[in-house]
């Protein structure tokens, strides 16, 4: 029997069925296979004269506003709309939302990217393409477009590059010589390992200076408070070192009440891109960082210094709130073989030493 598409048998009779516009339409039930199919191709038809009619001008920046309202809202999570919503505000309506979708092609994507590359980041390129991509995947299953124009050699991960690594003495001269509120983030970044958006997503309420923990339940991105990467990212971790004094002296002088590091406008937290294009980059300078050391470094610094003090892979999981104990030993198992080595050379010797002086032999 031959294969008809958009066409399924259910009990004794066949339907059709075919995706327009985000929706799913059913059609009654037919005797036949081919019945079902010849009805199938006549409607095809009527709803792609009307679908010419609504789309043939539509521009990307009104597609992107149907996409975000049809498909984004009821299917994707919160923090990935608010990220959709700033690329396409930031980089893709500025450069292409004028162009009617039919007018796409592989020259804008290509000229895109190399602009995005050449005054933004890899990383800013690598993510924009990609929610290109995605948002025009859609168009092909709505009838918009017949294919995606985004040529998909295009779309690569930029490479890992190193971190660059500060020790425990290097992070207590930085902050020994900060003050105010710069000197409070860099020590929360670089005793605790938090993300940046969880950095200023606190609260004076996740502060616990009886147990010195503190508690991410939020992040700040984008300019909207929204719930965390992931449900292992929400946790409690202690505070280590100087941390606890550190808060204690800086909620005095900010006189906050809500977030640990307020914003200028009332209610809201300090815009963490604000901070890093201006105090940042000022601070880079003033103590000669290296000039590919970023931010998000301290979280590294953070993991390689526990692990090469001797702490267990697992704890240091912990406290970075990794899904997966692999993702650590992933990025850090370097550090945790030469530490582990070292571990069992000890072993070794107090083996070594012990049947040493039981007068051990073979026998």
């Amino acid at each position: 029997m031959p294969k008809y598409r958009g066409v399924q048998k259910k009990y004794n009779k066949w339907y059709y069925w075919i995706y327009y516009h985000g929706k799913t339409i059913w059609s009654k039930g037919y005797e036949t296979a081919l019945e079902a199919s010849e009805e199938r191709e006549k409607q095809a038809r009527e709803l792609k004269k009307k679908k010419d009619i609504h789309g043939f001008n539509i521009t990307f920046r009104e597609f992107i506003s149907k996409y975000l309202e049809d498909h984004a809202k009821p299917h994707l999570r919160r923090t990935t709309i608010v990220q959709i919503e700033s690329l396409s505000r930031l980089y893709i309506i500025p450069n292409l939302g004028g162009i009617r979708l039919r007018d796409l092609q592989k020259k804008h994507f290509i000229s895109l990217n190399a602009k995005l590359y050449r005054e933004k980041t890899p990383s800013i390129a690598y993510q924009t393409m990609r929610t290109i991509k995605k948002i025009l995947n859609v168009t092909v299953e709505w009838d918009y477009l017949p294919f995606n124009p985004v040529p998909k050699k295009l779309i690569k991960v930029p490479e890992r590059r190193d971190h660059h690594i500060l020790s425990l003495k290097q992070i207590d001269h930085l902050i020994d010589n900060l003050s105010d509120q710069d000197r409070a983030i860099i020590a929360v970044a670089a005793y605790t390992g938090l993300r940046r958006s969880e950095i200023f997503g606190l609260q004076w309420q996740d502060v616990n200076f009886t147990h010195n923990t503190l508690s991410i339940e939020r992040q700040y991105v984008y300019g909207e408070v929204v719930p965390l990467k992931t449900k292992k990212s929400k946790g409690t971790i202690p505070m280590l070192h100087r941390l606890p004094q550190i808060l204690k002296e800086w909620k005095n002088e900010s006189k906050s009440f809500l977030w640990v590091f307020p914003g200028k406008e009332k209610g809201r937290p300090l815009a963490h891109e604000s901070w890093i294009g201006k105090h940042w980059k000022r601070i880079k300078n003033d103590f000669n960082l290296h000039a590919g050391f970023k931010f998000h470094d301290f979280r590294h610094s953070l993991a390689t210094n526990l692990i090469e003090a001797g702490v267990p892979v697992p704890f240091v999981q912990l406290v970075l709130r990794h899904e997966s104990y692999h993702t650590t030993a992933d990025k850090y198992g370097h550090y945790a073989v030469d530490n582990i080595r070292g571990v069992l050379e000890k072993a070794f010797q107090k083996l070594s030493l012990e049947d040493f002086l039981e007068g051990g032999k073979l026998t």
